[in-house]
């Protein structure tokens, strides 16, 4: 099959669960960064991206050097993503007339989470010089952090809870599924974490 391989059921839930939960746990960090007020939200978005990197760099099972610029371009890319997503929802709002936009999923939310998750799952496909990759992690970090986000506040909102980080974390849960189950199914027989372990 052009050496591509079918990966087992198993291997794919590691994959997804593994970097979901990095995600999930960055994205409560983030919450709870919040209660520094120089940090906000700036550290917080680089912590995510730190810890969610990691995650992904030693689940694909990638060498020390290799897992750390995956976690440095995440955060790198979150935190870019969180400058040009305030911005393009400031100018969607201003263009719309409209002080928040409330259409679940396709919130400011959405907006502002998926373009953050395209960000950083760019740089991160990058790291891994893996074309696939490269194109894949921005399309299910857009998607996965913009859905995840995009509900999770709206229902976070609409419920009244006092405290954000139950949708914070469903954001890096379902944001990090995407990005790990993306990075399963791209699995090749030689791939990049096998072939380039020497390389660290």
């Amino acid at each position: 099959m052009n050496g591509l391989r079918l990966i087992t059921q198993s291997q794919l839930i590691r994959h997804t669960a593994s970097i979901a939960l990095a995600f999930g746990f960055g994205s409560a960090v983030l919450v709870y960064s919040y209660q520094v007020p120089f940090w906000k939200p700036w550290g917080g978005v680089l912590l995510m991206g730190i810890i969610g990197g990691l995650g992904v760099g030693l689940t694909l099972g990638m060498r020390r050097l290799r897992t750390a610029l995956m976690a440095i371009g995440c955060a790198v890319g979150f935190w870019v993503g969180l400058l040009i997503g305030e911005n393009v929802v400031k100018t969607v709002r201003i263009s719309s007339g409209e002080t928040f936009l409330v259409i679940p999923p396709f919130s400011d939310f959405f907006i502002l989470g998926g373009i953050m998750g395209a960000a950083g799952g760019l740089l991160m496909g990058l790291v891994t010089k893996n074309l696939k990759l490269i194109i894949g992690f921005p399309l299910a970090g857009f998607i996965g952090f913009g859905i995840g986000y995009g509900i999770s506040m709206h229902w976070v909102l609409k419920s009244g809870f006092p405290d954000n980080v139950l949708g914070f974390v469903m954001m890096g849960l379902v944001g990090g599924a995407a990005i790990g189950a993306t990075a399963g199914f791209l699995h090749k027989r030689n791939n990049y974490w096998e072939t380039n372990r020497a390389s660290g």
